[in-house]
């Protein structure tokens, strides 16, 4: 189980004052939205489907902290610990993945629910691991809304997260 200790904590991301609670919220078209002042309601955006992908796959490449979702959120608070080497990663952790074809981007926020190691598969029922691993692939609980073919939580298959996406960003939760 994942505990955010504050989420209303006021944090500063890129000179911004927020709170966790609202970064953590806040998805990429919201910050579209916001940057290009686009109203709430309107369906058809100047950006949407291929620019909207155009400008993520921008806001990546310029770094934007925005991008790295709960992983900023929860580091600039002090409630998470950014974690970069797929090696370190465990059950529990949060991940923001991004993958950019053809220039456009598209990313998902997930929950790691299983690490497959040189030392076996670790879940979380596992022990805590002293030493270094070496993680060859990691399975990610995903959520969508429910839909026939899938249920609305599942969990996805075993990735190499350098191979499979283009940018990752991660973080262990405080007490996690």
């Amino acid at each position: 189980m994942v505990w955010i200790n504050d989420l209303d904590a006021v944090i500063v991301v890129e000179g911004q004052q927020t709170t966790v609670r609202r970064f953590a919220m806040i998805h990429a078209e919201t910050i579209l939205r916001e940057a290009y002042q686009i109203p709430e309601g309107e369906q058809e955006s100047p950006l949407s489907g291929d620019k909207k992908r155009t400008e993520l796959t921008r806001l990546l490449k310029a770094g934007d902290a925005r991008m790295g979702g709960m992983m900023t959120a929860l580091t600039v608070s002090g409630q998470g610990v950014q974690i970069s080497d797929k090696n370190d990663l465990r059950p529990g952790d949060l991940l923001q993945y991004w993958k950019i074809k053809d220039e456009k981007a598209s990313g998902h926020a997930v929950i790691i629910h299983k690490v497959r190691t040189d030392q076996g598969v670790l879940d979380e029922n596992a022990q805590r691991v002293e030493g270094p691993l070496t993680v060859n692939g990691i399975g990610v609980l995903s959520a969508h809304a429910k839909r026939e073919d899938k249920p609305d939580v599942y969990t996805k298959g075993f990735v190499d997260p350098d191979q499979e996406y283009s940018t990752w960003f991660a973080v262990r939760p405080a007490g996690s």
